[in-house]
């Protein structure tokens, strides 16, 4: 159950950088909207800023996350996730490429809350990773930690250059694989033990 904690400091704004992911576990309503003052910085700056959760509001809508008073052009879009998490991924990456064609950078947070399993993530992040990779586009992929076992939430330590677990721990990762590269390991070694155990 998600719980409101103290307010948190930012993470990762010193070193992180386009083209980097990020992926957060949160366990509370005040954790979710962690990436407040990252992208809200993002939109002072008058980069896109793109905001895709499940549900009506996100806490980082709520909190005051807005767009600067006068802005010379609409920078913050707010997207839906669905079940259909491969189109709401590619309205995202579509979204992207709409703020690049006038901008040069793009910060986009994708809340996934409880739509994807603890096996199913390695090929969300995937998907996720393949859409946006080409782009100048800062990702944080956001989960709510009650569905994931600690040994899921480690995993992603390899393939982010930050991963945030609660309000306990981080990693910073500046030499991960990609997410796409990851599960095409996993996937291999799925299938070399699977045909170990035959051969027994």
């Amino acid at each position: 159950m998600k719980t409101s904690v103290a307010k948190l400091s930012p993470l990762g704004s010193s070193f992180l950088k386009p083209g980097d992911t990020v992926i957060h576990f949160y366990y509370s309503d005040n954790e979710q909207g962690r990436f407040a003052a990252l992208l809200q910085d993002a939109l002072n700056r008058g980069m896109g800023v793109i905001v895709a959760s499940v549900g009506e509001r996100h806490p980082l809508l709520n909190a005051g996350l807005h767009a600067p008073r006068f802005p010379r052009q609409r920078n913050l879009v707010r997207l839906q996730v669905t079940p259909d998490l491969r189109g709401s991924i590619a309205s995202a990456a579509q979204a992207a490429n709409a703020f690049l064609q006038r901008g040069s950078e793009v910060r986009l947070l994708v809340d996934f809350d409880g739509l994807v399993s603890s096996e199913a993530i390695f090929d969300i992040e995937a998907e996720l990773g393949r859409s946006i990779r080409s782009l100048r586009v800062l990702t944080i992929s956001q989960y709510d930690g009650n569905a994931f076992p600690a040994s899921v939430t480690i995993e992603q330590f390899q393939t982010h250059a930050l991963t945030v677990v609660g309000n306990i721990f981080y990693s910073e990762n500046r030499k991960h694989i990609t997410p796409e590269e990851y599960v095409a390991r996993r996937a291999r070694k799925t299938r070399v033990a699977m045909a170990a155990g035959r051969s027994a």
